[in-house]
């Protein structure tokens, strides 16, 4: 089998594998009762400048050729959205290499959860983190969603809202990831 893969901004840029992509790996950082922080790092050729974009990735295999469109039948898997958050161009190969993180790298600021009102249950809690970051919860349900939050027990303590999700994860037994 032949394989294939993309980068893609969803407005103007889009690498493949069959013009300037060298080729991306992917690896998530998590573990059991924790959240995942996804990262991917691409190199490519060119003068694409990805900086502060969201892309998505995709990697996929060739499994036919269509004759009428002359082109080849790819079926991708979609990695999700990361976002760049480094661009390196190396002048000597002319080699541009980016590192990229998921959703999760959003949760990495400042947690400052001002404007809601307690006691709340852990879903209402959780639903007003996501609020918070521009998130949907991926989830109904999930163990101990019932448990009572009887006051903001993280404010004013230097806590991200990624160290806030890890003590939830822990709490509700739970892996707290992107779908890709």
């Amino acid at each position: 089998r032949t394989i294939s893969a993309y980068i893609d901004d969803g407005d103007a840029i889009r690498i493949t594998d069959a013009d300037d992509l060298k080729g991306w790996s992917i690896k998530a950082n998590g573990n059991m009762f924790q959240t995942v922080l996804r990262q991917a790092e691409a190199k490519f050729w060119g003068a694409y400048d990805l900086r502060d974009k969201n892309v998505n990735i995709g990697f996929g295999v060739i499994t036919g050729y269509d004759e009428i469109l002359e082109e080849d039948i790819i079926e991708y898997i979609d990695y999700g959205t990361f976002k760049v958050v480094e661009q390196e161009e190396n002048k000597d190969t002319q080699q541009t290499t980016i590192k990229m993180y998921d959703k999760m790298y959003e949760a990495l600021r400042l947690y400052e959860l001002y404007d809601v009102e307690y006691p709340m249950t852990m879903i209402q809690f959780v639903q007003a983190i996501c609020g918070v970051l521009g998130w949907t919860l991926g989830t109904a349900t999930f163990l101990n969603d019932d448990l009572v939050v009887g006051a903001d027990l993280f404010a004013f303590q230097g806590f991200t809202y990624r160290d806030v999700l890890e003590q939830i994860a822990e709490i509700t037994g739970t892996i707290i990831y992107f779908n890709p």
